[in-house]
């Protein structure tokens, strides 16, 4: 039996769903593509969409008009999100700059730390696989250094934020 002769409840719902979900924001292509096979057979459906977008368009049309009260609210509200958000950039940029002084003072510092590992793997008798071992640890524990200060950072305006909630 053919499906689209005979559409489901599902179908129906799905498609309805779909439909309104059209209205606010675009469909895929398979959703679109699945709203017109569904409403090429089924007049009720096909009805809806004619009847649902007619009204979206009657409401669009409606002016909106806000009271001076609550446009004042709102750029209140905006005015201070905005310090806030302001307040945590400025948290932020030492953190950002000490994590970019680490990247390049391990980028400066890599001839010298490896030049340094193979003078001490002479000196020592180190094995190459040693002294690979030490020069990613040079890298390796900086960045960890940095990685945790960003994780406690994050952490902390996390808390903070569910407390300003």
């Amino acid at each position: 039996m053919n499906t689209l002769a005979h559409p489901t409840r599902m179908q129906h719902e799905k498609v309805q769903e779909l439909l309104l979900h059209a209205q606010i924001a675009p469909l895929s292509d398979a959703d679109h593509a699945c709203v017109e096979e569904h409403i090429f057979v089924c007049d009720d459906c096909a009805a809806s969409a004619v009847d649902l977008d007619a009204t979206t368009r009657q409401l669009r049309a409606l002016p909106v008009f806000a009271s001076p009260e609550l446009v004042r609210a709102t750029q209140s509200r905006v005015r201070t999100r905005a310090r806030q958000i302001n307040r945590e950039r400025w948290r932020t940029a030492p953190m950002l700059f000490v994590s970019g002084l680490v990247v390049v003072f391990t980028i400066l510092a890599a001839p010298f730390a490896w030049f340094g590992l193979g003078w001490l793997a002479e000196e020592f008798g180190m094995s190459m696989e040693l002294q690979l071992l030490s020069f990613f640890l040079f890298y390796l524990i900086p960045a960890g250094a940095s990685i945790t200060l960003a994780m406690v950072h994050h952490r902390k305006s996390q808390q903070e934020e569910w407390a300003r909630r």
